[in-house]
């Protein structure tokens, strides 16, 4: 069943597929509370701006639990807009100057 919602070019990659199968069940909450794809993908960057901070104050373990939250959610907010039917191009494109703008905060962290 999670494997209908992910995104099926990634699915040759085992770490691909372990993040779409840890994806899936949160998506499935994040569905039931009514949480919006794009909503998902300002928390992520919310998640990584937390995270950069702890970066920048060599607090590594906090940096990695925000980094790993950040990261899901990626991984969920597309599954979620694959579960909804909400894929837009205008949602495509936030959700990848999105993902553009954490890389960039990660490498000046």
């Amino acid at each position: 069943m999670m494997l209908k919602y992910a995104n099926k070019n990634a699915l040759n990659n085992p770490i691909q597929f372990v993040l779409y199968a840890i994806a899936f069940p949160i998506a499935i909450v994040f569905k039931k509370l009514h949480i919006s794809p794009n909503q998902l993908t300002l928390l992520s960057v919310l998640l990584t701006v937390f995270a950069v901070y702890h970066l920048i104050e060599k607090d590594h373990s906090l940096f990695l639990i925000y980094w790993s939250f950040a990261y899901i959610l990626d991984y969920t907010d597309g599954t979620l807009a694959r579960m909804t039917k909400k894929i837009r191009s205008t949602a495509l494109r936030i959700d990848h100057v999105c993902d553009q703008l954490k890389i960039i905060l990660i490498f000046l962290g």
